[in-house]
């Protein structure tokens, strides 16, 4: 839960809660009605319920009148961050572009990725390599899959990740 209070509120018209999962670039997830004018503490929550083992976070205050001030970002870091993990999306996906967001340092510098049929058959493949840190987002490109059910497998020095991948249509 993202938590903050204020004092005192001048012209305030709402906060904006943006999430980041390098700490660079931000996406604004939510916004939080202020209370215009207001003398006196007051409280606010927000409940983020897309959680990734690692985010970033920052407020941004809005006046009325558009100015805004962006505060400190805050670092979160979810307890199995530690282990790795690996979310596929979209899945389903249309059969050509996925995202892949690999967080936790369980993950080394270089990995394989495979895609594969119900009956084995390699349907692609790539290696990818990466500075070390928490969070990694990759776009695989032009994997032209049919409709139908895959496995994709991400293989590292240690580890072996497998999913189960669903191509609902091929848009192009």
């Amino acid at each position: 839960m993202i938590s903050w209070a204020t004092a005192k509120e001048v012209e305030n018209d709402y906060f904006a809660i943006e999430k980041s999962i390098d700490g660079i670039n931000f996406e604004e997830i939510a916004q939080v009605e202020g209370h215009g004018d207001y003398v006196g503490t007051l409280k606010y929550f927000y409940e983020d319920y897309n959680l990734i083992s690692i985010a970033y976070y920052r407020l941004r205050q809005v006046d009325f009148n558009g100015d805004f001030k962006v505060y400190e970002t805050k670092r979160v870091l979810r307890k199995e961050a530690a282990e790795l993990s690996l979310q596929i999306y979209p899945n389903p996906s249309n059969g050509n572009n996925l995202n892949l967001l690999f967080a936790g340092t369980g993950w080394h510098s270089s990995f394989f990725v495979t895609v594969m049929d119900t009956s084995g058959k390699t349907r692609y493949k790539k290696e990818i390599r990466y500075e070390n840190g928490f969070n990694h987002k990759f776009l695989l490109e032009q994997l032209d899959l049919e409709p139908g059910t895959y496995i994709l497998q991400v293989n590292s020095k240690e580890k072996i990740h497998r999913s189960k991948l669903i191509v609902q249509g091929n848009i192009r």
